[in-house]
């Protein structure tokens, strides 16, 4: 869960980085899954996937502009 690491939050390009290996993992799995999902649980996991990742990354920026020094 990359909202649960606070470097995440501090640095963006620390979050890009945890986002993309995320989707990596998620990546493997999807290319694993043809052998114990059907084709609508894989297609329900792929949207998943870009759900997790689009929702981990809006909550990051929310974060971090929520606790930015006030005068910036």
């Amino acid at each position: 869960m990359p909202i649960l690491n606070f470097a995440n939050i501090a640095s963006e390009a620390q979050a890009n980085q945890s986002l993309d290996l995320l989707d990596k993992i998620f990546a493997s799995v999807a290319a694993k899954s043809s052998g114990f999902l059907n084709a609508d649980e894989i297609a329900n996991f792929q949207t998943f996937r870009t759900n997790a990742i689009n929702t981990s990354r809006m909550m990051l920026t929310m974060n971090r502009n929520l606790m930015a020094p006030i005068g910036k």
